[in-house]
């Protein structure tokens, strides 16, 4: 945790639900590079069999604490227009850790994942949607690993936010042609079918003068 967050979540107008949530769900979340809000876990985790004070969470409590943790900054959603189910989220504090302190150039190896605020190389390559498979990262990191190519954790990023992208064009369907187009094709082949037959006739013609 750094001072950032340490400053952002000791503001007395941020509720201890909200602290819970962000110090101890949504930051290991964010450490292991999961940033889609699930309302189902965040419940599940929100729940309390406390004596003193029980927790009986339902979605709207869950969302409740996140928009005051997107209030605070803590938290911020990739699409603001987005519900909170299935969003993708980032933690611009945390973040902004990351940027201080660059990492290295490194090999590719087979347990690297793109970090929190991974949408930003997306944004730069041209590409709105920064979701991937498994099987996405898993081709990209095969395909590096058997390189020495060293690049740092950034220029990874942006490399297979590429990748992506061209999967994306490769995927998107061909743009069907207008009606207006094809009769004016068509017409233009049976005028050349038109055209081939009476030329074929005057050779013929020729042939047996």
């Amino acid at each position: 945790m750094n001072i950032s967050e340490l400053n952002a979540l000791n503001n007395k107008e941020l509720s201890h639900i909200a602290r819970s949530l962000y110090t101890f769900y949504l930051r290991p979340n964010a450490e292991q590079h999961h940033n889609v809000i699930d309302l189902n876990s965040i419940t599940t985790y929100l729940f309390s069999y406390s004596k003193a004070f029980p927790t009986t969470p339902n979605f709207d409590v869950a969302c409740m604490c996140l928009k005051e943790l997107e209030v605070h900054n803590l938290i911020c959603r990739v699409d603001k227009t987005s519900p909170w189910q299935g969003s993708i989220i980032t933690l611009p504090l945390f973040v902004q850790e990351d940027e201080v302190l660059p990492s290295p150039p490194f090999a590719m190896h087979s347990s690297w994942r793109p970090q929190a605020n991974f949408y930003q190389a997306c944004l730069l390559v041209g590409l709105d949607d920064c979701s991937f498979t498994e099987q996405d990262l898993k081709a990209f990191t095969s395909f590096w690993s058997g390189k020495h190519e060293q690049r740092n954790q950034i220029a990874w990023e942006r490399a297979f936010a590429t990748r992506l992208l061209k999967g994306h064009l490769q995927k998107a369907p061909k743009k069907a042609k207008d009606p207006e187009e094809k009769e004016v094709v068509q017409n233009n082949e049976q005028l050349t079918t038109a055209q081939l037959s009476e030329k074929a006739q005057q050779e013929l013609a020729d042939i047996f003068k």
